[in-house]
């Protein structure tokens, strides 16, 4: 069969250029290497801590082939490990590498025609889960995987990528195409924009001779997949559990704990009566409501048991729209009168005050809580308060004419009528009730439509949706043109609602290759500005992320900051009794 991707012979210049200034670089301070003692083992612990996720996981690759979504990604860091990650306070450090590169240094240099090029120095002695060396190459070949069109992870960083060579075993080196600010730092929160590396050595003879679809198809991504995080895969039992073992090899020194169990627990009471029992010890993003972490904080204390319940508002809320003219019903919502006044018609305010308990707050525009832009985006960029009188009045404007029963038509005798899509979890069922009555009390007939976990498997169904759908993480960046989802990026963009729109394409493309922070926010904000006037999907709230986790645990770190992923730092966790 014909191979996904065939081998670029003609990096092989570029990788003998790249030899000849790693002797000019050799001269460079090297950073710091994990030392002996970190990487040593110690005693084992049999005791097995126990973490809830809320679904299955269809991939345990740091960088889905199949696409995971629905908050499942940020339990990949507990099997994966990147070249860089975040600390505790949010702030990129090298993982796999030796250091991050720099710019205007011979590891970050800016080429006269606009290219780029990074050099990454890999810790010495890295080794993958199986005990076989972890190398420059490994990256070479995962960069020719997830540069494969058929798999979906073309996004950024990869899509800037012009091509990646291992002049030597431990140096990595990147040729981008483009300017690309984050080129120091390719790993995100979310490891769809992360550059984990892949085992040569169990995949590329699959790889060179499989089709796509049969190799994202292969057993290694689940039962048998082999990584280079803290814990290595040892049972792997579909929508019941991962156990896995600390990992001898870990970059960081073997974890604390010997023994992990990942378990999916759909139902949040569920969650509570395992956690209280003492049956299961941290529960996962996505998990709990506010609620549902408020009653457990109860329970607890009522109990006198030890125990931690942390509240982070840094999810996203946000109603996306359909606007593919196949799909979307009714069609006025093409109009953008009818799009804003569907956000007059919203009550944010009373879904924020019943789903965080006054725990998060009201937001403009889909911008992450942690980018260094987001408080310039809040003050200078207009919102759409809930105001009734003013829905009904550019329903109007769009023509439609409220009925007898008070319900606004389209047509004579066709109502205005919508689906309003949601993932079936506890806390979104009650904030669609709030959404589906408040536009019901200003004329408009929604009814809810919950996905459920079968259907979120399919990652066309995520993004086939009618009418209105919410979801989190979602981000004001991946509304372009090249983010809606269609077969040849396997359903993975994450402009669900097939918005287009010139004007923000083209200032994307300027913040890209944009390196002055100054300018990133001038253009971040005329982004937003343009998202606001056309509307293809209404901000709500920044909802909290509750995280809990058992008094017996130690060494957990809180999610204090919307990029930290608590699990990261899962090597440190210990007993305390």
């Amino acid at each position: 069969m014909r191979s996904p991707l065939q081998p670029l012979s003609e990096l092989c210049g570029w990788g003998l250029a790249v030899t000849l200034l790693l002797i000019c670089a050799a001269c460079a301070p090297a950073g710091p290497a994990s030392s002996q003692s970190e990487r040593g083992q110690r005693p084992a612990i049999n005791r097995t801590v126990v973490l809830i996720a809320r679904g299955e996981i269809a991939s345990l690759a740091a960088k889905q082939l199949q696409g995971t979504g629905g908050g499942i990604d940020q339990l990949l860091v507990v099997y994966n490990a990147t070249l860089s990650m975040r600390d505790e306070g949010g702030n990129p450090i090298p993982y796999l590498a030796e250091d991050l590169p720099q710019l205007n240094s011979e590891t970050w240099q800016v080429l006269p025609d606009g290219r780029m090029q990074t050099m990454y120095h890999l810790k010495p002695n890295l080794t993958w889960h199986d005990g076989a060396p972890l190398t420059a190459e490994d990256f070479v070949f995962a960069w020719q995987v997830y540069g494969t069109p058929a798999f979906g992870t073309t996004g950024p960083p990869i899509a800037y990528m012009e091509g990646v060579a291992a002049p030597e075993p431990r140096t990595v080196a990147i040729r981008w195409r483009q300017l690309y600010p984050e080129a120091g730092f390719p790993s995100g929160t979310e490891f769809r924009s992360a550059f984990p590396p892949l085992p040569k050595h169990l995949l590329e003879e699959t790889f060179r001779t499989a089709d796509a679809q049969a190799f994202a198809a292969l057993r290694f991504w689940t039962e048998d997949y082999v990584g280079a995080g803290p814990y290595k895969v040892e049972r792997f039992e579909p929508g019941a559990f991962v156990d896995a073992v600390a990992f001898d090899g870990f970059v960081f020194g073997r974890p604390k704990i010997d023994r992990m169990r990942l378990v999916f627990i759909g139902d949040t009471n569920t969650v509570v009566a395992n956690m209280l029992a003492g049956e299961s010890h941290y529960v996962t993003d996505f998990v709990l409501g506010t609620e549902e972490g408020l009653t457990l904080e109860r329970d607890w204390v009522a109990r006198s048991l030890p125990g931690t319940v942390f509240h982070s508002p840094s999810l996203m809320r946000l109603s996306q729209i359909q606007l593919k003219p196949e799909l979307v019903k009714p069609p006025i919502l093409r109009d953008v009168r009818v799009r804003k006044a569907l956000a007059h018609a919203l009550d944010n305010d009373s879904a924020l005050e019943a789903i965080t308990y006054g725990k998060g707050r009201i937001v403009v525009v889909p911008v992450p809580a942690d980018y260094d832009y987001y408080p310039t985006v809040e003050r200078e960029v207009p919102r759409y308060p809930y105001d009734p009188t003013r829905a009904s009045q550019l329903l109007e404007e769009a023509g439609l004419v409220r009925g007898a029963d008070g319900v606004y038509q389209v047509t004579a005798g066709e109502p205005f009528r919508f689906e309003y899509g949601f993932i079936l979890q506890a806390n979104n069922e009650r904030e669609n009730a709030i959404f589906v009555d408040s536009v019901r009390r200003a004329g408009i007939d929604a009814s809810p439509r919950p996905l459920t976990a079968v259907e979120l498997r399919d990652p066309q169904a995520r993004v086939s949706f009618p009418a209105l759908f919410t979801s989190g993480a979602a981000n004001l960046l991946d509304n372009v043109r090249g983010e809606i989802p269609e077969p040849s990026n396997r359903w993975q963009g994450k402009n669900r609602g097939a918005w287009q729109n010139a004007e923000f394409d083209r200032l994307k493309e300027s913040f890209d290759v944009t390196l002055e922070p100054a300018e990133r926010t001038h253009l971040v904000v005329q982004m937003s500005r343009v998202f606001v006037d056309e509307l293809p999907g209404i901000p709500h709230y920044l909802t909290t992320i509750v995280n809990a986790w058992s008094g017996n645990l130690g060494g957990v770190v809180a999610k204090a900051q919307p990029n930290v992923v608590p699990l990261s730092f899962i090597h440190r966790w210990e007993w305390l009794q």
